[in-house]
């Protein structure tokens, strides 16, 4: 759901205040759901069911429920709720799906519905996605406010005899001129630079933006391109741990719905795949033979993860 924008009134400064900082916020909410969602890649699915809504769905929900409507005869994949007791493992034995136009069903899964959920743990995506969006819009905002900190304005005393002149000498300064006439009475202690002393903290604050941006791309699957450039500068054991920790973050949401997919063709007759969506390998390094192999064994994720902690020691990647 996109978020209310509050628009600037005539005048108000808050107003527009407000308005910026809610922008920037949604900003960065939208560009990061969006990153979310484009994760996965659905074919050979039936035409009435629209993945983009089923990935935010999930996305926001944590689970849906696919299933075929008999009346309409038509496949519809929507949230859905626990609608009754659990079974041992907290599994629910109904369900109820539920649409905005107040359509509403309840269902039995494994008999005439399947469950797809987003994780192992069965949470949504953008919670985490709002927090980090949080993280970088202050630190965002604290990159604006310490440059506008660098700003030194020229504070000019005067009478008001002298403004005119003053104001002359001002626009002669502004326009860079080599020059400037001024007469016996102008003290030129009357115009001071106003410098706060503020640091400038640039650099290092959009080092932090994209440290953060990058975390929120590896917890979403995607390898950053800090993990994925100059790989001669780093040791081949924190390419192996950043390597691992990329493929982690995709298993699970890919295992979820991988399985969901099975059970799926298996009830239905159909031939629906998901993979993980694959883009330009200059950016995401999805031809590397160690992600090859971590997809070929995803069971050895967990202990090449160990395995890596316990060994701080790797030559350089040539």
């Amino acid at each position: 759901m996109a978020e209310k924008f509050i628009r600037p009134g005539k005048n108000t400064a808050r107003k527009k205040s407000l308005y910026k900082n809610t922008l920037v916020d949604t900003l960065y909410k939208t560009r990061l759901y969006e990153l979310a969602m484009a994760r996965f890649d659905w074919t050979n699915v039936p035409d009435e069911i629209d993945v983009r809504f089923l990935e935010m769905s999930l996305n926001r929900y944590g689970v849906v429920a696919f299933f075929q409507d008999k009346v309409v005869g038509n496949y519809i994949c929507l949230p859905c709720m626990t609608d009754s007791e659990i079974d041992i493992y907290n599994n629910p034995k109904k369900v109820r799906v539920y649409a905005s136009n107040g359509y509403t069903r309840q269902l039995t899964p494994h008999e005439d519905c399947v469950i797809i959920y987003n994780n192992m743990v069965r949470t949504p995506t953008f919670p985490v996605l709002d927090y980090y969006a949080e993280q970088l819009y202050e630190v965002d905002q604290t990159r604006i406010v310490n440059i506008k900190a660098q700003k030194t304005p020229v504070l000019i005393r005067a009478t008001d005899k002298q403004r005119l002149s003053l104001q002359n000498l001002y626009l002669n300064y502004e326009g860079n001129e080599p020059v400037i006439f001024v007469d016996d009475s102008i003290d030129k202690d009357q115009m001071q630079a106003l410098n706060v002393g503020a640091p400038f903290l640039g650099t290092a604050l959009t080092d932090t933006r994209r440290q953060l941006f990058g975390e929120a791309l590896v917890y979403l699957g995607y390898s950053t391109q800090e993990s994925t450039q100059k790989k001669e500068r780093l040791l081949s054991g924190e390419l192996t741990a950043a390597n691992a920790e990329t493929a982690a973050s995709r298993f699970s949401p890919l295992l979820m719905r991988r399985e969901a997919v099975k059970e799926i063709n298996k009830m239905y007759g159909l031939d629906i795949e998901v993979n993980f969506r694959q883009p330009d390998s200059s950016i995401f390094e999805m031809d590397d033979p160690f992600m090859q192999y971590v997809y070929s064994n995803p069971g050895n994720i967990t202990s090449m993860i160990q395995n890596q902690n316990q060994n701080k020691e790797g030559g350089v990647v040539g």
